[in-house]
């Protein structure tokens, strides 16, 4: 690629993301919404009204406008989900003054209702009052923002309240400032009527110096099951039974605490305890301690296991330098036992074949030869009988 088609192609990127920049419309703003109180809870004679307010706020910088409506509720999945419907006598018996608001930047409102308990069925009514908004764009609508109180009326005679505490879970050990834990509640009221309520639960510690705390338990509908979460401070060391009631129910667990103060105490105290073992150790063992083996543990001395051990000692050492005695430690001086040193087999040597010297062969068959040859005789003798003595020529 020459350098005229390289700049080209910037130019063409630069223009194309100005292009994109600009044909997108203006940004949209996501309205915003607050409202208080979260829920609001009331008790009703028979045929008896009372008026109730929210506060509604804008704290976003556009203007909203904002519709209120209401709804029923109940709980699903245990209660962990609140499912909405639409009821009409929920939309009768309670009634709004107003429906539908204008609300300017950081602007706010106070919205009443009158519950009528004339009107509403009897028991316990679970009803939501939301506030809707809607933004309004010059190309597009922007997301809007739904927020809402609960509204939990007791009108007249209010349903069941029972619940049974199925379980009570927490780790074994509790080691912290504060022991936690969570209650398992269980609404046993019939499902096919609206009814729940706020369970009390006692949460204590037994059996030693026993101690209690109260708790409110979060809404439990009828037939719903609910996990309640607890904290209890402490200040304990040992093993305690927890126990939850909620009525006439309860449930317990065993549990060893460690908690508050007691963690330092307990970790002063081990380490206390370390310090006084180590000191002990010193005093009677001194700091190096020797270990006395037998000769059969010692490697190598299984063949001198039989064999007695002879124990001298050298009159020029004075009796005081083998043994010391020192009334604060004793060093035990195991007898020193000869090293045995395993003799590493022999190496095989190469065969050399050595051929006998032919000069020694010829001299052995030359002393084989005289033995059976005759003496030979003497030039002595020849001439002795060529020439006979003078005494024989007389």
């Amino acid at each position: 690629m020459s350098a005229n088609q390289f700049f080209r192609a910037v130019f063409i990127a630069v223009v194309t993301v100005v292009a994109i920049l600009a044909w997108q419309p203006g940004e949209v703003q996501a309205a915003s919404l607050q409202i208080r109180p979260l829920q609001y809870r009331e008790s009703l004679k028979a045929g008896e009204s009372k008026k109730g307010f929210v506060d509604v706020s804008n704290p976003s910088a556009t203007s909203v406008s904002v519709q209120l409506s209401l709804q029923a509720f109940r709980q699903i999945d245990n209660g962990e989900r609140l499912q909405f419907y639409d009821s009409e006598i929920i939309r009768r018996g309670i009634l709004l003054d107003l429906t539908e608001v204008d609300l300017g930047p950081q602007e706010a409102v106070r919205v009443y209702f009158v519950i009528r308990g004339d009107i509403l069925p009897q028991g316990d009514v679970f009803a939501a009052l939301f506030a809707t908004t809607r933004v309004e764009a010059s190309e597009g609508i922007a997301p809007s923002a739904r927020v809402g109180t609960l509204l939990i009326i007791e009108n007249t005679q209010p349903g069941p309240r029972h619940v049974d505490v199925t379980a009570v879970r927490t780790s074994l050990l509790q080691f912290g400032e504060t022991i936690n834990g969570i209650v398992t509640l269980r609404n046993t009221a019939s499902s096919d009527k609206p009814s729940g309520f706020y369970p009390k639960v006692q949460i204590s510690l037994r059996p030693i110096a026993g101690t209690s705390q109260n708790l409110e338990a979060p809404l439990v509908m009828a037939g719903v099951t609910r996990d309640v979460p607890f904290e209890l401070l402490s200040n304990r060391v040992g093993l305690y039974r927890l126990t939850a009631v909620s009525g006439d129910s309860s449930a317990s667990k065993w549990v060893f605490l460690v908690t508050g103060y007691w963690r330092w105490v307990l970790l002063g105290l081990l380490v206390l305890a370390g310090a006084l073992a180590y000191a002990y150790r010193v005093l009677r063992y001194g700091r190096h301690r020797y270990i006395r083996r037998s000769p059969k543990q010692l490697p190598g001395a299984s063949e001198l296991h039989a064999a007695p051990l002879e124990i001298t000692r050298k009159p020029s050492v004075p009796a005081e330098n083998v043994v010391q005695k020192i009334p604060s430690e004793a060093r035990i001086i195991p007898p020193e036992l000869p090293q045995i040193t395993r003799a590493e087999p022999a190496k095989p040597k190469p065969a050399v074949l050595q051929k006998p010297a032919p000069a020694k062969l010829k001299k052995a068959k030359l002393k084989t030869k005289l033995k059976t040859r005759p003496k030979a005789k003497s030039k002595k003798s020849k001439t002795a009988k060529s020439k006979p003595k003078a005494k024989f020529q007389k």
